[in-house]
């Protein structure tokens, strides 16, 4: 029986084996090249689409601009069909009041005597 720690053997292909260490080096597409930005607080480089210096944690992206017009007139419209579902269901209940002739008792003060 095998176990997980025994080399895989691939037919056809020449047998793999680790460094000395157990640690593979990096080829050199797997480590991401810097670029010409620095942090700006504590200086250490950075590489593209990172968003946080890890020396010191200072933020990199840009702060998020304020909502685009199709984002508020989206959300208003959503909201304008909210309440006007709430207002029709109202109307539905009150509409099936009236024809089957049930009162309202909250909203019903007996008269004074």
């Amino acid at each position: 029986m095998t176990s997980l720690l025994d080399p895989v053997v691939i037919p056809g292909e020449p047998e793999f084996q680790l460094p000395g260490d157990g640690i593979l080096a990096p080829a050199s597409g797997d480590v991401p090249q810097s670029f010409d930005a620095a942090c700006t607080v504590c200086g250490a480089s950075r590489v593209e689409g990172q968003d946080w210096c890890l020396e010191c944690g200072t933020a990199f992206a840009a702060p998020r601009a304020i909502p685009g017009v199709q984002t508020v007139a989206l959300a208003g419209a959503f909201t304008l069909l909210m309440a006007g579902g709430a207002v029709a269901a109202r109307g539905i209940i009150e509409l099936a009041r009236i024809r089957l002739g049930i009162s309202d008792q909250f909203t019903h003060i007996p008269e004074r005597q």
